[in-house]
């Protein structure tokens, strides 16, 4: 669980990016953390990241409620 908490800090504080390509990296390593981790409770019959784009920070809470 507080594995899980710490990717999700980690998500938030990106630093600022300069290019997006940059920024999309970081967070889908940061999300594959969570799809890849056998305990997840988030998404746990997919371990791919092609059904799930770049979230949004605002909607980072979606993930947090399912």
């Amino acid at each position: 669980m507080f594995k899980k908490l710490k990717i999700i800090k980690q998500y938030l504080k990106t630093k600022e990016f300069y290019d997006k390509k940059e920024l999309e990296n970081h967070q889908k390593k940061s999300l594959l953390k969570l799809f890849k981790n056998l305990n997840s409770n988030f998404y746990p019959n997919s371990l791919e990241l092609k059904n799930y784009p770049i979230i949004n920070k605002k909607y980072l809470w979606i993930i947090l409620i399912v």
